[in-house]
Protein backbone atom coordinates (compact mmCIF):
# COMPACT_ATOMS: atom_id res chain seq x y z
CA UNK A 1 0.00 0.00 0.00
CA UNK A 2 1.28 3.34 -0.81
CA UNK A 3 -1.30 6.22 -0.33
CA UNK A 4 -4.52 7.13 1.82
CA UNK A 5 -7.19 9.09 1.68
CA UNK A 6 -7.43 11.75 4.54
CA UNK A 7 -9.76 14.23 3.15
CA UNK A 8 -12.84 13.63 4.60
CA UNK A 9 -14.35 16.65 4.20
CA UNK A 10 -12.65 18.43 1.42
CA UNK A 11 -12.53 18.15 -2.27
CA UNK A 12 -12.20 14.81 -3.57
CA UNK A 13 -11.78 13.94 -7.89
CA UNK A 14 -12.75 10.64 -8.47
CA UNK A 15 -13.56 8.40 -11.22
CA UNK A 16 -15.10 5.22 -11.37
CA UNK A 17 -13.40 1.96 -12.65
CA UNK A 18 -15.09 -0.59 -13.82
CA UNK A 19 -14.75 -4.37 -14.66
CA UNK A 20 -12.27 -4.61 -11.93
CA UNK A 21 -10.93 -8.34 -12.44
CA UNK A 22 -9.06 -9.00 -9.03
CA UNK A 23 -9.88 -7.98 -5.34
CA UNK A 24 -8.21 -4.54 -4.39
CA UNK A 25 -6.63 -3.45 -1.34
CA UNK A 26 -7.36 0.20 -0.27
CA UNK A 27 -4.79 2.40 -0.62
CA UNK A 28 -2.78 0.85 -3.76
CA UNK A 29 -1.64 2.87 -6.94
CA UNK A 30 -2.36 2.40 -10.22
CA UNK A 31 -2.52 3.91 -13.99
CA UNK A 32 -6.15 4.40 -15.09
CA UNK A 33 -6.45 6.23 -18.28
CA UNK A 34 -4.56 9.12 -18.39
CA UNK A 35 -4.16 9.42 -14.70
CA UNK A 36 -2.42 7.71 -11.52
CA UNK A 37 -4.90 6.77 -9.23
CA UNK A 38 -5.46 5.35 -5.96
CA UNK A 39 -8.22 2.90 -4.11
CA UNK A 40 -9.13 4.61 -1.15
CA UNK A 41 -11.56 1.56 -0.02
CA UNK A 42 -10.80 -2.45 -0.52
CA UNK A 43 -12.92 -3.75 -3.31
CA UNK A 44 -14.23 -7.52 -3.07
CA UNK A 45 -15.08 -8.45 -6.66
CA UNK A 46 -17.05 -11.03 -5.66
CA UNK A 47 -19.44 -8.29 -4.20
CA UNK A 48 -18.87 -5.61 -7.03
CA UNK A 49 -16.80 -5.56 -10.30
CA UNK A 50 -16.61 -1.82 -10.13
CA UNK A 51 -14.28 0.79 -7.48
CA UNK A 52 -13.93 3.93 -7.11
CA UNK A 53 -10.54 5.92 -7.45
CA UNK A 54 -9.43 9.36 -6.87
CA UNK A 55 -7.19 11.10 -9.43
CA UNK A 56 -6.86 14.28 -7.21
CA UNK A 57 -7.33 15.73 -3.78
CA UNK A 58 -6.23 18.10 -1.12
CA UNK A 59 -5.05 15.62 1.44
CA UNK A 60 -3.99 11.85 1.22
CA UNK A 61 -0.91 10.18 3.24
CA UNK A 62 1.95 8.70 0.71
CA UNK A 63 3.97 6.40 2.33
CA UNK A 64 8.33 7.67 1.56
CA UNK A 65 10.88 5.26 0.18
CA UNK A 66 12.37 3.53 2.47
CA UNK A 67 16.61 3.79 3.29
CA UNK A 68 16.68 6.77 1.81
CA UNK A 69 16.94 8.74 5.20
CA UNK A 70 15.65 11.56 2.71
CA UNK A 71 13.54 14.84 4.80
CA UNK A 72 10.79 15.74 2.82
CA UNK A 73 9.75 19.85 3.00
CA UNK A 74 7.09 21.56 3.22
CA UNK A 75 6.13 22.50 -0.25
CA UNK A 76 8.44 19.83 -2.56
CA UNK A 77 6.81 18.45 -5.43
CA UNK A 78 6.85 14.54 -5.15
CA UNK A 79 7.46 11.60 -6.86
CA UNK A 80 5.89 8.07 -6.88
CA UNK A 81 8.80 5.35 -7.71
CA UNK A 82 6.47 2.85 -9.81
CA UNK A 83 8.84 -0.08 -9.22
CA UNK A 84 8.01 0.38 -5.33
CA UNK A 85 4.44 0.55 -4.99
CA UNK A 86 4.80 4.83 -6.07
CA UNK A 87 6.29 5.34 -2.63
CA UNK A 88 7.29 8.66 -2.71
CA UNK A 89 10.54 10.85 -2.83
CA UNK A 90 11.29 14.60 -3.29
CA UNK A 91 13.99 13.40 -5.74
CA UNK A 92 12.91 12.41 -9.39
CA UNK A 93 14.41 9.37 -10.00
CA UNK A 94 14.49 7.37 -13.66
CA UNK A 95 10.80 6.70 -14.20
CA UNK A 96 9.54 8.65 -10.94
CA UNK A 97 6.07 10.35 -11.91
CA UNK A 98 4.84 13.41 -10.50
CA UNK A 99 1.93 12.84 -7.32
CA UNK A 100 1.95 16.02 -5.25
CA UNK A 101 3.42 18.55 -3.22
CA UNK A 102 4.04 18.12 0.53
CA UNK A 103 1.46 19.73 2.90
CA UNK A 104 3.55 18.99 5.96
CA UNK A 105 7.32 18.11 6.14
CA UNK A 106 8.36 14.55 6.75
CA UNK A 107 11.74 13.73 8.38
CA UNK A 108 14.74 11.83 7.53
CA UNK A 109 12.85 8.78 9.60
CA UNK A 110 8.98 9.15 8.98
CA UNK A 111 7.92 6.83 6.83
CA UNK A 112 5.29 8.79 5.27
CA UNK A 113 4.24 12.09 4.07
CA UNK A 114 1.00 14.32 4.37
CA UNK A 115 0.53 15.53 0.36
CA UNK A 116 -2.09 16.92 -1.94
CA UNK A 117 -2.24 14.36 -4.36
CA UNK A 118 -2.40 14.82 -7.80
CA UNK A 119 -2.63 12.20 -9.94
CA UNK A 120 -3.33 14.18 -13.25
CA UNK A 121 -0.02 16.34 -14.19
CA UNK A 122 2.26 12.88 -13.65
CA UNK A 123 3.49 13.00 -17.22
CA UNK A 124 3.94 17.13 -17.12
CA UNK A 125 5.73 17.61 -14.42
Amino acid sequence: MAIYLRDYGGQVDEIRVDDIATDITAGTVTVVRDCIVFYPYAVDVSVKDYAIAVKKCLQAEADKKTGTGEEIAAGDRVYGDPADSYKVSATKGSGYQYLGIAKIAATASGTSVMIAYDGTLHDVL
